[in-house]
């Protein structure tokens, strides 16, 4: 009977195994990849001839850009809204929620949270479409971190 033991692992050493999974599967099924004819070697591999070692390159994606959404201050809009946006829009537990809601109300702006461009985006639209339907001037912004 095998017994094999489980152990957790890292997200980088996940993410090298999928890696290797798929180029396995690319490799089986030589579905994207076209062989040269002039030296047998997959296209997107370098042959060094001399010593008998095969590169291969992959591009590494760089992670997008983020963006700070903020919530202003007003003399006008109730804090149990901004609380009830928080946790609806933002998806922060009421405790933190309340948090922010303080630091807008102190502070004059608060940390909503730090998105990507679209998400960023989405969300100060969302904040300012439920304001507008309740008849509240509650202002909501985004910036480049």
């Amino acid at each position: 009977m095998d017994k094999r033991v489980l152990r957790p692992i890292g997200w980088r050493e996940f993410a090298d195994k999928v890696v290797l999974h798929q180029e396995l599967f690319q490799l089986n099924t030589h579905m994207s990849r076209r062989i040269s004819p002039c030296c047998g070697a997959y296209e997107d591999e370098k042959d060094d001839l001399e010593s008998g070692v095969v590169v291969r390159t992959r591009d590494v994606l760089a992670p997008p850009p983020m963006y700070k959404v903020w919530m202003h201050n007003d003399d006008f809009t109730p804090m149990d809204f901004v609380v009830s946006i928080l946790v609806s829009i933002f998806h922060m537990d009421p405790s933190r929620a309340n948090e922010v809601m303080l630091d807008v109300h102190r502070k004059g702006i608060g940390l909503c949270g730090i998105y990507p461009f679209d998400i960023a985006e989405t969300k100060v639209s969302q904040v300012l479409q439920e304001a507008k339907a309740k008849e509240y001037p509650l202002k909501c912004t985004f910036e480049a971190e």
